[in-house]
């Protein structure tokens, strides 16, 4: 491989490596999720799983999502 396409092959697969965040998934606003700002680790776990099915990962639905009202009211002074 040469130099070029070794490049290549590194800049290609550096952007195809995203962070996924709470924010990202159904997660963002469900009362059982961990605070994944902090601590890294905590986007592929919460309340109910210790490891998150890859179908919520991928951004599909939980089966388990109920919204955090209490957050929700926080956030809007209610």
């Amino acid at each position: 491989m040469s130099e070029k396409e070794f490049e290549r092959r590194i800049k290609s697969e550096s952007k195809a490596a995203i962070r996924v965040t709470n924010k990202s998934l159904v997660c963002k606003d469900c009362l059982f999720r961990y605070n994944d700002d902090a601590k890294l680790g905590n986007t592929s776990k919460c309340a109910i799983y210790k490891a998150k099915p890859n179908l919520i990962l991928l951004g599909g639905k939980c089966e388990f999502y109920k919204r955090d009202v209490t957050r929700y009211t926080a956030e809007r002074d209610v």
